[in-house]
């Protein structure tokens, strides 16, 4: 058997098991929304004012009506609070490191697209497919286009908003972000993948069934796999496990001395009932 705390806040759990499960959720909402809003899912970049002098939640606010402001009509965002610079990025003598950059990586949808943009004349593409402007004064003065209407936006609120390159896939896209981002401590329930707008809770109804189901399915024999429940004495279970660290491995006998089983399947209909 294999334990698992599923917690974000885990070193192994955060990237393997937690990680997977958003990744998997975040990207069957996201494509979901997607086929019904008939809008291409685009990976935004946010920076703030770097001297933003407010709460964390007072930043989020800020942030989600800069994202509203410059037609991002919704999707999800992953907050980071450090950026790093590799050594091919600093300067001469200097050493590959963190340091503070508060930001936000989020993938959702631009209200008329970011396809004008991408194949402007006044626009070139990096080799990760990111969007650079040649003329600012171009795209400020009259261009309705996204990096017109961001950069006019940014003379009054001081967030600089970027869109990469088109994803190839949006599920890796999406667990790269996870992979490193940054979590407050001392809260108990962390809400790392935060959903905004046209895919908030409260917008976007998602019917039951409508999502992919994926099996869980044995990677020896093939066979599918079923929620089971200890039936023997917890307090010898809870010894027994006592000691393990998260997301380590541990194996217990199926059977007592008697032959009896320890553990039995659960019923599906009941599990789900809670």
């Amino acid at each position: 058997m294999f334990f698992s705390c599923n917690r974000p806040e885990c070193p192994s759990c955060g990237v393997s098991s937690w990680g997977v499960r958003e990744t998997g959720r975040g990207e069957a909402i996201l494509k979901y929304a997607s086929n019904k809003l008939k809008m291409k899912i685009e990976h935004v970049i946010v920076s703030p004012p770097q001297d933003f002098a407010g709460s964390f939640e007072e930043l989020k606010k800020a942030t989600l009506k800069a994202l509203l402001n410059r037609g991002i009509v919704g999707g999800c965002y992953v907050y980071h609070h450090f950026r790093y610079h590799g050594k091919n990025e600093t300067y001469a003598g200097e050493k590959a490191h963190y340091f503070k950059g508060r930001h936000f990586h989020v993938l959702g949808f631009i209200k008329g697209g970011y396809g004008n943009c991408r194949n402007c004349s006044n626009c070139w593409k990096d080799k990760g497919g990111g969007v650079h402007v040649l003329d600012r004064n171009n795209c400020v003065n009259g261009c309705n286009g996204f990096e017109g209407v961001t950069r006019r936006a940014n003379e009054k609120d001081g967030f600089i908003v970027k869109v990469r390159g088109a994803r190839k896939t949006v599920g890796g896209s999406l667990w790269y972000e996870l992979s490193h981002a940054s979590i407050r401590k001392g809260v108990k329930k962390q809400v790392v993948v935060n959903w905004f707008g046209v895919c908030g809770r409260n917008k976007l109804r998602i019917p039951k069934g409508a999502l992919p189901q994926k099996e869980s399915l044995c990677e020896i024999c093939g066979e599918k796999l079923y929620d089971i429940v200890y039936k023997g004495d917890y307090k010898s279970l809870l010894a027994f496990m006592a000691g393990f660290k998260d997301s380590q491995g541990f194996l217990m006998d199926a059977k007592d001395k008697e032959g009896n089983w320890l553990w039995s399947a659960v019923h599906e209909d009941k599990h789900k009932k809670g």
